[in-house]
């Protein structure tokens, strides 16, 4: 859990809309329209589906350890949430290449996924 007295927190005006949008992507897949809010707060290891609504609703500063929590949750860059940069990102087929990507062992294996993914480009035209 997070210390109010030991965390520092930064300001973020526009952060609720953009986790909302995360969420209404399909971010994470157990949420429903009935308790997206309840998996949102377990899921970041909060206190109570009160604790996501004031992020959701920026009535509370993000942390830099929330943020490093958000970006694994929503594979998304801390860019993306406190900046609006690369919204592209949220395409949850990127997504799940990058996934792929960042869990290769080797150098080789990742130089042959981007060669296939290349060509997969070049084939689109």
């Amino acid at each position: 859990m997070e210390s109010a007295s030991t965390t520092s927190y930064m300001v973020c005006p526009e952060c609720g809309a953009r986790l909302v949008v995360c969420v209404k992507k399909g971010k994470v897949s157990v949420f429903d329209d009935t308790r997206s809010e309840e998996v949102l707060a377990a899921r970041l290891h909060l206190e109570g589906k009160s604790a996501s609504s004031n992020y959701e609703n920026n009535s509370r500063g993000v942390s830099a350890e929330m943020l490093t929590q958000l970006n694994r949750l929503f594979h998304v860059s801390a860019d993306y949430i406190l900046n609006g940069d690369s919204p592209d990102n949220l395409d949850p087929i990127v997504n799940e290449a990058i996934e792929i990507l960042k869990h290769l062992k080797t150098d080789k294996a990742k130089q042959s996924a981007l060669a296939m993914l290349i060509q997969i480009q070049i084939l689109e035209g």
